[in-house]
């Protein structure tokens, strides 16, 4: 049996096509709302996140024979703790990881490293900054606020990334709670009433609607500040199902 760990909407549906093509899997989520997702499509799951230690009791005790990595490409943690599971298991790993949109060169367009230098450089350029980075990035920008600048972030409408969100100090009327992605005039609209003057992103793909968020600040004349992937050096990194499902066919011989 594959676990795979499926951290996003496009790992779901790999997910599907391999277990369609016959590959017995196991989908390991993190929340209840990815449990309810996986099982709607008739996929076996798991919830709830393991560390090091209970990610090898876990594969030991269900005798898997590799794990696939489908999580967000910016969940580093999760992608290292698959990473030492395997090799302290003795089992293959499997990246599967979306494409990156290619960023254009534009004098509105700012990258950066990390989150922290994305809260550094949104506060010098502007004062009411629009975070598009999950709630789990939150605290880095509250920690770096100013005074007399403005947060809006607009976050997945779970209870836990809400009330964190409320615990760290956002106002109701700076949460945006909405399950994306968004369409160049749904970033537009949304941006554009929250006067938004900076833009805050993760380059996560076309699946995570980087490129609609980039045009929506385009057309509005917005600043981006775009924070990119973390480089790790990983084995077996696939893009595509297909792909991927060939590298398991040729594995499972």
């Amino acid at each position: 049996m594959i676990l795979f760990l499926a951290g996003t909407s496009d790992s779901r549906i790999v997910a599907e096509m391999l277990q369609s093509a016959g590959v017995e899997l196991e989908l390991s989520v993190v929340s209840t709302y990815g449990q309810m997702l996986a099982e709607a499509k008739g996929l076996s799951c798991r919830v709830g996140a393991l560390d090091d230690a209970g990610l090898v009791d876990w594969i030991k005790e269900h005798n898997c024979t590799a794990i696939v990595d489908g999580t967000h490409p910016y969940a580093i943690a999760a992608t290292q703790t698959a990473l030492k599971a395997a090799e302290q298991t003795g089992i293959p790993y499997l990246r599967l990881e979306r494409k990156e949109e290619s960023l254009p060169e534009e004098s509105w367009l700012y990258r950066v490293e990390t989150m922290e230098d994305a809260a550094e450089k949104a506060f010098a350029l502007g004062s009411c900054i629009f975070l598009t980075t999950g709630s789990r990035t939150l605290s880095v920008f509250k920690k770096a606020q100013t005074a007399e600048s403005r947060l809006i972030a607009r976050i997945l409408p779970e209870p836990d990334g809400i009330g964190q969100a409320r615990d760290l100090g956002f106002l109701p009327r700076d949460i945006i709670g909405m399950e994306g992605p968004f369409n160049k005039e749904m970033n537009e609209t949304l941006f554009k009433n929250s006067r938004a003057d900076i833009v805050v992103l993760k380059n996560s793909g076309k699946a995570g609607g980087t490129g609609e968020k980039l045009a929506a600040c385009k057309a509005l004349g917005l600043k981006a500040v775009v924070v990119d992937r973390p480089r790790l050096a990983l084995p077996n990194r696939y893009e595509t199902g297909e792909e991927l499902l060939e590298a398991l066919k040729n594995l499972l011989k």
